[in-house]
């Protein structure tokens, strides 16, 4: 019997409340509930990354020291890459030859 009264007093509690909650905040409630949940990272070591840079892991470390190179994560002391950062790293660093190489190794040819 108490919980059918509580239960009662909560909805008449709710009732009460409602002519103070906005349209606006409803909507606002439902989209944030309804927000995907973030993409987790993929993380990989330094050793990993290196090896997906096609340098040796030293670079990396005295990249990080310079304050060059792919932004990486620092959890307690552990150093960590995030692989979707290495790949922008790679586009951002990804060259187009000149027209004019490209005219030459095309003389070569014939």
């Amino acid at each position: 019997m108490n919980r059918v009264n509580s239960q009662s007093t909560s909805k008449a509690g709710l009732d009460q409340l409602r002519p103070f909650v906005k349209p606006d905040d409803i909507a606002e409630h439902r989209k944030i509930a309804h927000r995907q949940v973030p993409e987790v990272p993929r993380l990989v070591n330094p050793r990993e990354a290196a090896e997906i840079l096609g340098r040796a892991s030293s670079t990396l470390k005295r990249w990080r020291y310079e304050g060059v190179g792919p932004a990486y994560v620092e959890i307690e002391g552990r150093v960590s890459y995030d692989l979707s950062v290495l790949v922008d790293f790679i586009n951002a660093n990804t060259r187009v030859p000149s027209v004019r190489a490209y005219m030459e190794e095309s003389r070569e040819a014939l």
